[in-house]
């Protein structure tokens, strides 16, 4: 394999993979703000925080890795230039997004009636129970969010899923501001703020995306009708679910971690949430690149160009 073709595929995934890391990094950077604004609420708010946000990291990772399959189907199609393909994976994986984000939210449910068995603290628990069902239910439009970005990213137009991804971002801070301290007649939540705030930012991005792809010219192709398939979702389900497995246990060693400091009380599991959030959004460095180069392969795949697999494969 010659340095000149190992180098040829630099450009492209390093292209596809910036705005993948930071259509990740926006998830996890909820919980970084989080981290900021519930701060001067007290040590009790901010352990709370770090507790729900270890355990979504392990759901959402999980989440992510199950609909990587759409982007790799996507790819597939783009190379082989069965343009009409797409939009029925995209349909399909819609479908598979909104189980994979039912899924996620009732898993999430599950570990919260586990949490008094784990040794958390009591003032803590007492503290979250609206937070933590806010931050449930998030995953529901944010697997909805996913399949999108997973779409844009595998015909090319990247950049489009991190538009989405900053319509959240944008609105989670004055929404924080507004139900966390509240503002007029809008009461102050505290905690329970800060995971409606979160819910309403991904809810407003999965809404745009969705406007976006139904109204938009350029997405005419990508909205062909086409029916949704129960065995084709089972598929992409299968498809993707190694991967899932695979995040789940590598970010589950986090989880591991943060509760057994949630043993030590709660200034303890308090500190944990500032590493945990900054930890978070470095760890969607490497998944980034491994999507971008799931795509290039899937792309090459698609079109034939099997002597062109190599470079990518080797970068992985």
């Amino acid at each position: 394999m010659g340095e000149h073709s190992l180098l040829s595929e630099v450009p492209g995934i390093v292209g596809l993979a910036v705005p993948i890391v930071v259509g990740l990094a926006a998830t996890t950077l909820h919980g970084l703000i989080d981290a900021v604004m519930l701060g001067p609420l007290g040590a009790v708010p901010l352990a709370a925080a770090g507790l729900a946000a270890a355990a979504s990291l392990i759901v959402v990772s999980a989440v992510w890795g199950t609909l990587s399959a759409v982007s790799v189907r996507v790819g597939q199609a783009k190379g082989a230039r069965q343009h009409r393909r797409i939009p029925e994976i995209l349909r399909n994986g819609l479908a598979l997004g909104a189980l994979a984000g039912a899924g996620g939210a009732t898993t999430m449910g599950l570990i919260w009636v586990a949490l008094p068995w784990l040794g958390q603290p009591a003032e803590v628990i007492a503290a979250m129970p609206l937070y933590w069902a806010f931050m449930s239910l998030v995953l529901v439009p944010y697997a909805l969010a996913c399949v999108f970005r997973c779409t844009f990213e595998a015909v090319g137009r990247p950049w489009l899923g991190v538009a989405f991804a900053a319509v959240s971002l944008l609105a989670k801070v004055p929404l924080n501001l507004l139900l966390i301290h509240g503002v007029g007649p809008v009461p102050a939540l505290g905690l329970a703020g800060a995971g409606l705030a979160t819910l309403l930012a991904e809810s407003l991005a999965v809404g745009a995306a969705w406007t976006y792809w139904s109204r938009a010219r350029s997405m005419r192709r990508l909205r062909l009708r086409r029916p949704v398939c129960r065995r084709e979702v089972v598929s992409c389900f299968l498809e993707g679910a190694p991967l899932g497995a695979l995040n789940l246990a590598e970010t589950g060693a986090m989880a591991a971690i943060t509760l057994m400091v949630g043993t030590f009380g709660t200034v303890a599991l308090a500190g944990n949430q500032v590493a945990l959030s900054v930890g978070g959004v470095i760890y969607m460095l490497p998944m980034a690149f491994s999507g971008a180069v799931a795509i290039r392969v899937a792309q090459e795949q698609g079109a034939g160009h099997l002597g062109a697999l190599g470079p990518s494969l080797s970068r992985r």
